[in-house]
């Protein structure tokens, strides 16, 4: 009796979990299929324990594994085991416990046994695993590396949903497809993050690890690919005219990313017209992604031109944070990764010894991959003392102007939608940071 009642709730528990998972969204399947394999796989553990751990035997005859000495020949074959009656509580080597266990249940045929002899509740007969067609792999653990680069650069993040705010007021952009552009724009910054850290070899971003230092270096590599496939599959809800303008700003991208790696291998300082066009290749070719993907999706002003604000717009970004960082900053990951931030250009480019001392430092890094704490120290000590703060704040004030300038003459072409004090406050805010 008791065996049949444990055999219908069985039975009936594979058919809730079969009509559960039909009524799940495909979007949770895999997650919901997990959760109730794991469930099941701890039933199944608990009633193995109980049935052949030697704790619960009443006559215990010792441990249950095969001890050392014990040969081929010692065990069952498949058709002795199948004479076997169910009713003997004697354990048997090597069989399925699943098929033939200690409490003399059958597996009724509802369930797929795999290797371990766990449930399988994907399958509906007693197909053995290299027959079963599996459901695809979850993303979960490709993903992981993305959810820790989108909370380290939250706030290039933030400032690049506020430009796509400031754009709209000239766009104006239907919402489903203003937030596919942020998504997409999203994957494609952390997706260059992650490979600039790896490039550079630097350890640490703002302060904490970099994604291949937590990951590994072959995850972190897969992820950024696995983020700019993502990005072309959500750019298919847009335009075909907006995937071909974004694969064009994508080479732009690796070119100025090429440019950069350059300069860093020959640790050769480059002019501050060569930082610039790398900037405008990297930072500012970011946010012209976004304005050229708005514009084909735009419903008014899609003549309305904004480019090279946004190029001033992503130099001053890049300016502003190399002063933070360098000069307002101790732990300066700029350093760590060997990179040209204006204020260093600067500050090599004065004459006298500290201007030598600097070169001479960076080539050293070069060799040695990063700077050590001593030497990090003696080269914000040399950037004080140039007064490269001074240069860089200088270059922010001209920019801040320049930007001024442009946002006015484009509010001209577009004066229905009047002033776009929301790009000003942007400008406003970062410069209250300095």
């Amino acid at each position: 009796m008791l065996k049949t009642m444990i055999s219908e709730m069985e039975t009936k528990l594979l058919q809730e979990c079969q009509s559960s998972l039909k009524k799940c969204r495909d979007s949770e399947k895999a997650l919901f299929r997990t959760y109730l394999s794991s469930v099941q796989y701890n039933v199944v553990g608990l009633a193995m324990l109980s049935t052949h751990c030697e704790r619960y035997r009443t006559d215990p005859k010792g441990q249950f594994s095969p001890k050392p000495e014990y040969k081929a020949d010692d065990f069952r074959s498949l058709a002795q085991m199948e004479n076997l009656n169910q009713e003997k509580s004697e354990p048997v080597l090597g069989e399925n416990p699943l098929k033939h266990n200690d409490h003399g249940l059958k597996n009724n045929g509802q369930n797929s046994i795999g290797l371990n002899g766990n449930i399988d509740i994907r399958a509906d007969t007693n197909t053995p695993p290299w027959l079963t067609i599996f459901p695809k792999r979850s993303e979960e653990v490709v993903m992981e590396p993305f959810n820790y680069i989108s909370n380290i650069a939250a706030t290039g993040n933030k400032i690049r949903k506020h430009v796509v705010e400031c754009l709209n007021i000239w766009y104006k952009v239907p919402e489903d497809r203003l937030k596919t552009i942020i998504a997409v724009s999203d994957l494609l910054r952390n997706s260059l993050v992650m490979m600039d850290d790896i490039q550079d070899g630097t350890p640490v971003r703002k302060g904490v690890p970099a994604t291949h230092m937590v990951f590994g270096i072959a995850q972190a590599i897969n992820t950024e690919n696995m983020l700019l496939v993502k990005s072309c599959m959500e750019l298919q809800q847009l335009s075909p005219e907006g995937i071909k303008l974004y694969l064009e700003e994508l080479c732009d991208l690796y070119t100025g990313q090429g440019h950069d790696l350059h300069a860093i291998f020959k640790a050769e300082c480059p002019t501050v017209s060569e930082l610039l066009r790398t900037i405008d290749g990297k930072a500012g070719r970011i946010l012209t992604t976004i304005s050229v993907l708005m514009r084909t999706e735009a419903t008014i002003n899609r003549d309305l031109e904004v480019e090279e604000l946004l190029i001033f717009a992503g130099r001053y970004v890049q300016v502003w944070d190399g002063y933070l960082d360098v000069l307002s900053n101790d732990c300066a990951s700029d350093l760590d990764e060997g990179s040209f931030s204006l204020p260093i250009i600067y500050a090599m480019d004065r004459p006298g010894s500290e201007s030598a001392q600097l070169r001479s430092l960076f080539k050293i890094r070069a060799q040695q991959g990063a700077f050590s704490k001593q030497q990090k120290e003696l080269i914000m000590k040399i950037l004080k003392e140039s007064k490269s703060d001074e240069f860089a704040l200088r270059i922010l004030e001209d920019l801040e102007e320049h930007i001024e300038k442009l946002l006015q003459a484009i509010e001209a072409k577009a004066p229905k939608e009047g002033k776009n004090w929301m790009f000003r406050a942007i400008i406003a805010g970062m410069k209250a940071r300095l």
